[in-house]
């Protein structure tokens, strides 16, 4: 039986602290071949992830936040907000969507504990499958892309 307690969600995000991606993860599922995939993820708000799709018919994605604040977008393929769900204890706890489709998070607390549940197994993400439109996590421009999408709105264009 995997459980699930506050000794280890406290390792989690030290662990995301410490990162130098400033998010960690913690796989309940038990290998990436596994029909579906299960973790625990821990976000900094300094975390940057870069919008990206996963491809191919089916590939949905639930997010369950478990304390902190995040935002997730969803964009068009022309990098258009299409839609924006902020993540919080006292509204929306819960979102599924079409993993297929362009997405990003961002943390917009410390201490951003979330599950994510989706469809596998595990197929590493291609160059086709982060947006040609946004600069990759490495990129010196993530900073800023990641500050805008604190505050960005619905109908606003990042290309």
């Amino acid at each position: 039986m995997k459980q699930l307690d506050q000794i280890r969600l406290n390792n989690l995000i030290a662990q995301a602290r410490k990162s130098e991606r400033k998010r960690a993860h913690d796989c309940f599922h038990p290998d990436p071949g596994d029909p579906v995939q299960r973790m625990l993820i821990a976000l900094e708000p300094d975390t940057c992830i870069s919008p990206h799709r996963h491809p191919g018919k089916g590939r949905w994605e639930m997010l369950t936040l478990l304390s902190g604040r995040l935002a997730l977008l969803l964009f068009d393929d022309n990098g258009q907000l299409i839609q924006r769900v902020e993540l919080s204890d006292a509204g929306t706890r819960v979102v599924e969507f079409d993993g297929a489709q362009w997405h990003t998070l961002v943390a917009l607390e410390s201490e951003t504990l979330m599950l994510e549940v989706k469809r596998g197994p595990h197929t590493p993400l291609g160059n086709d499958d982060f947006a040609s439109w946004a600069p990759r996590e490495q990129n010196a421009d993530a900073a800023k892309m990641r500050e805008r999408f604190r505050v960005a709105r619905i109908g606003e264009r990042f290309a």
